[in-house]
């Protein structure tokens, strides 16, 4: 039924050869049947349903006395657009974002294969005009699929290299599970549902990154996937004095991020980490962790004593600390005296710790303790107050960088606290959590898996199996983010033409033991040619597109689809010069009509199919067509027919899955 012969001579005897290979209860089905979804795609009218139905009527009973003449000329349409209405509907199956404007390329395709049985028959009475429209119309689906390629082998490779990159599963934990769990059919629909996943763990790679460093090993995944993320580098970097600075920016900037002002989130490091024992700690990595909360408690505790609470503050960035105006109010050494007074009374021991010997505290506390330690914190405040003002303005993205730099720069306070543990050259490394977070804020994605390897790779030492690990986290990276951006289904397909994944029916023959199919085979062949009426084999390269039958198997089942498949492929045509023209020109119209002859190029190749790819490598043997070339300038370009045995590399895609086996 859904490969009709176009036959136009009205005779019994042609037509006895159509209607036997029409099937009554699938017209019934598929044309009469009332059903929403493909009322949506094609439309029969009145007429047309009855004309089927009459026909219906003579297959069901020849010789029945009540029927009508059989219009064939209505037949005919009415199954051209239910093999139109078949097609669009595959489509949509494949690729849910595809429009349901059938065009011209696919239509032609459905047509170009329902004149197949008739072309090895010699019954095609198709004019040349009717012959060159499905020729080009065919060439145009496959120029398309040609060029873009589509999604399921890049998902594939991403779940198969996220089996394998250890460091993958843990930036991207949600997109990996998606993925695994995943029918492979459904790849194409990258709808709300992975942009959501995708978004998700862009957004948390980092927090991702530092939790399971931190955690480790209590939690861990095997560490036979790991290339930065083996036992002995976490180790190394859970001691590393730089680490815990890291972790301590982390949660002042991942605070920020949510609009948390920077004195509620100077409270609650403080309440954290703070510790009075902290001041007495000996040993090394302590001293470091001691080191960076006493400074978070000198920074909260003087800040708190430096708040302007003269004025209303009208909203979370109004003037929240006093200026060094006022702070020059304190004019007298009675003032002084008396403000650093309060202070000491307020937290003794952090005092002590600052000015251990009484003679010296008392008589330098009040001047140097204004000029070393309030001058330089109420400068980083009040930087803090202005910019965090400007981000309510047109400023505000440029600056989101530098206010969480002022914020970092806290950190960094120095107190001097009676030790030689320099801590500001750890605090390097947390310059790039700055440009995380601000591309995470504009939703830049790919930079913020840029500036995490940074970070990462500053922890460790130079390696050529870092950078191959840190390419492909870039690059998976870089595709999720692209898709997150993608705003239309139009703007999502250019993103997999960038990222070359391959059409996706070809995944049926790398997954299941049998496979029977008519398909398509672009690519580029490399071969020795006689030509008919010529002694000498000549070595002839070029574009093909053979279509025809494969029948493919599979060794052995391979439920994980990690072997490559060989098909026996029979080829009927070859438009391999119709597509060289429509790759570099989809909109001209063809220079020529072409006919069924010209491209009629029976043949049959060995192929091996590429596992996880819809690249094929063939050896074999065509009838080598008349047409070899199509140009704008010369029109087409004709040759003799003759023998050709070849090597091809080629796209596998199938026009239809015709049957396979149930085993995978």
């Amino acid at each position: 039924m859904f490969l009709p012969g176009f036959l136009q001579a009205q005779n019994a005897f042609y037509n006895a050869q159509f209607l036997a290979t029409l099937d009554g209860d699938e017209l019934r089905t598929g044309i009469l049947e009332e059903d929403e979804a493909k009322a949506k795609l094609v439309h029969f009218t009145t007429a047309e349903k009855e004309e089927v139905e009459n026909l219906i009527r003579f297959l069901e009973d020849p010789f029945e006395d009540n029927l009508k003449a059989i219009n064939f000329t209505i037949i005919r349409t009415v199954i051209s657009k239910y093999n139109i209405y078949l097609n669009d509907r595959k489509k949509l199956a494949m690729d849910p974002l595809y429009e349901a404007e059938f065009g011209t390329g696919i239509a032609a395709a459905g047509f170009a294969l329902s004149a197949i049985p008739n072309l090895i028959s010699g019954q095609l009475s198709l004019s040349d005009t009717s012959q060159s429209a499905i020729i080009d119309g065919i060439t145009k689906y496959y120029a398309e699929e040609f060029r873009k390629a589509q999604t399921i082998t890049y998902m594939k490779s991403l779940a198969a290299t996220a089996g394998k990159i250890g460091e993958l599963r843990i930036l991207f934990p949600a997109t990996y599970q998606k993925l695994k769990n995943a029918d492979p059919s459904r790849f194409p629909d990258l709808g709300a549902g992975y942009k959501e996943v995708f978004n998700a763990d862009l957004k948390n790679a980092w927090p991702n990154l530092l939790v399971y460093i931190e955690e480790y090993p209590r939690r861990s995944v095997p560490d036979s996937g790991m290339v930065l993320l083996k036992k002995e580098r976490i180790l190394a970097i859970q001691k590393h004095n730089a680490f815990f600075p890291l972790l301590i920016a982390t949660q002042l900037l991942e605070e920020l991020s949510r609009n948390r002002h920077p004195v509620e989130i100077l409270h609650y490091l403080d309440q954290t980490y703070y510790s009075p024992k902290s001041l007495t700690s000996s040993q090394t990595r302590d001293r470091m962790r001691d080191r960076i909360s006493m400074t978070i408690h000198g920074v909260n505790f003087l800040q708190s004593n430096l708040r302007d609470t003269s004025k209303t503050m009208g909203d979370r960035f109004s003037n929240v600390w006093i200026d060094l105006e006022q702070l020059s109010m304190l004019d007298t050494e009675r003032e002084i005296r008396y403000f650093v007074g309060c202070l000491y009374q307020q937290d003794r021991s952090f005092f002590n710790a600052l000015y251990d010997d009484e003679a010296y505290r008392q008589a330098a506390i009040q001047t140097e303790f204004i000029r070393q330690r309030l001058v330089p914190l109420i400068n980083s405040l009040r930087t803090i107050q202005d910019i965090g003002k400007l981000l309510k303005s047109d400023e505000g993205p440029a600056r989101y960088v530098e206010y969480l730099q002022a914020n970092l720069s806290l950190l960094n306070t120095d107190f001097g606290l009676n030790d030689d543990l320099d801590v500001s050259p750890h605090f390097d490394a947390v310059h790039d959590l700055a440009y995380i977070y601000d591309n995470i804020q504009q939703a830049n994605y790919s930079n913020t898996v840029y500036y995490i390897l940074n970070i990462l790779n500053n922890f460790l030492n130079d390696d050529p199996s870092y950078r191959e690990v840190s390419l492909k986290i870039q690059e998976y990276g870089g595709f999720m983010a692209e898709v997150i951006n993608s705003e239309d289904s139009e703007e999502l397909k250019e993103t997999i033409v960038r990222y070359a994944a391959p059409s996706s029916s070809f995944i049926y023959k790398r997954t299941y033991l049998r496979t029977l199919s008519i398909t398509g085979q672009p690519g580029y062949f490399a071969s020795y040619e006689k030509l008919d009426g010529k002694d000498k084999f000549k070595f002839v390269s070029g574009i093909t597109l053979p279509l025809g039958f494969e029948f493919t198997v599979k060794p052995i089942s391979d439920l994980d689809n990690t072997r490559a498949s060989f098909g026996v492929f029979l080829q009927l045509i070859d438009i391999g010069a119709v597509l060289n023209f429509r790759i570099d020109d989809e909109t001209s119209e063809l220079p020529d009509k072409i006919t069924f002859d010209q491209i009629f190029s029976p043949g049959v190749s060995l192929n091996y199919g590429f596992r996880n790819s819809p690249a094929t490598l063939a050896l074999g043997y065509q009838y080598t067509p008349e047409l070899r070339s199509v140009t704008i300038s010369s029109g087409n370009e004709t040759f003799a027919t003759g023998h050709r045995f070849f090597t091809r590399l080629a796209w596998d895609i199938p026009l239809l899955n015709i049957a396979r086996s149930k085993d995978r």
